[in-house]
């Protein structure tokens, strides 16, 4: 996208420029002239030099040049990560029409386009193909990669399958119902490893959930390891739909009293969450430990990527998105009803 685009010309030279070197004729281009810049909707802007354009004009103009083109192959590196929201759901919807005749690579750090338009990712790490199959797994292959970047200690006990005598006294004390928690797989796990999550339990009044409706509370309980003294740890979860887009979550910066410390150590943390109305299909859930004080930014220590999936319901109830926001009223005023006479 953009390539071949002149500074120093105006947007309308540099299409007439780009069309010319992918192999469009001028009279071609003069009947997707208007075509063009009617996508772009950048106004009087195509008679400036695109030098004066912003990145987001820049990218609105070269992916209606490319789009207008009608290629067998379209590469897209991050250009749809510019522009405002409605031109972004725009090239989004103009592409999906695209997808039946035409071929898209779409490069991306941008999760949530890669889960709504591929059927196909592959994960580069370091110029090396780690991953090629569906979007969800590639997504959650990609986010793990990104969580263990940072350079992890030895997990000690937390890569063994058999924990001492004394910790597993002390959970089964703790969590009569221990023995029936799965344990988290290190294929599972990312972060960077100085806090662990090793087992975890997910129930529904204390049944474990395979099915969930709204109102249901959905309880979490995990033995996690601490291998160092921490403060200022956060407690989260993620609900992914089954493309593996986030559909909500929280952590636990939410709360009043938001101050966790750890000792080096094991220990049990439980937390819940009320099951919102939501759009009936299939769902997973990850679970995590960050350490800050920021929300969206913190340091991740652990997460637990897509461990449970179940099945959403409703009853007679429709939903008319990913969730309801119920009305709060509605108010009629009648002006001239059909008997009135003018």
């Amino acid at each position: 996208l953009g390539s071949g685009f002149n500074p120093e010309f105006t947007g309308r030279e540099n299409v007439y420029l780009n069309t010319a070197i992918l192999g469009m004729s001028k009279q071609e281009t003069d009947a997707r002239f208007e075509q063009i810049t009617e996508f772009a909707d950048i106004g009087d802007f195509i008679e400036r030099p695109v030098k004066t354009y912003s990145s987001g004009m820049n990218a609105r103009l070269a992916f209606s040049t490319a789009i207008a083109v009608d290629p067998d192959i379209l590469i897209i590196d991050e250009a749809l990560a510019v522009g405002d929201i409605f031109f972004q759901q725009k090239c989004v919807a103009h592409m999906k029409k695209m997808m039946d005749g035409c071929t898209i690579l779409l490069v991306s750090h941008d999760m949530h386009s890669v889960t709504n338009m591929c059927d196909r990712v592959i994960v580069l790490d370091k110029g090396k193909v780690v991953f090629s199959g569906n979007p969800p797994e590639g997504v959650a292959k990609y986010t793990k990669l990104i969580h263990s970047r940072e350079a992890k200690k030895k997990r000690g006990l937390a890569e063994s399958d058999v924990l001492p005598k004394q910790i597993l006294k002390a959970a089964r004390d703790t969590a009569p119902d221990f023995d029936l928690w799965e344990e988290v797989s290190d294929e599972d796990r990312g972060g960077s490893g100085e806090i662990n999550i090793l087992h975890y339990s997910v129930t529904n009044e204390g049944q474990p959930i395979t099915m969930v409706q709204s109102g249901d509370r959905v309880s979490i309980r995990l033995l996690i390891q601490s291998l160092a003294s921490k403060k200022d740890i956060i407690f989260g979860y993620t609900i992914k739909d089954r493309v593996g887009n986030a559909i909500f979550g929280e952590n636990s910066l939410c709360l009043e009293d938001a101050h966790f410390e750890f000792d080096a150590g094991y220990s049990i943390v439980s937390y819940d969450f009320i099951w919102p109305e939501v759009y009936p299909d299939n769902y997973t859930l990850t679970i995590g430990i960050g350490e800050g004080t920021h929300p969206l930014s913190h340091k991740v220590q652990c997460w637990a990527h897509n461990i449970v999936s179940f099945k959403a319901v409703t009853s007679g109830v429709s939903i008319h998105g990913m969730f309801n926001n119920p009305l709060e009223q509605v108010d009629v005023s009648p002006l001239i009803s059909d008997s009135s006479t003018v």
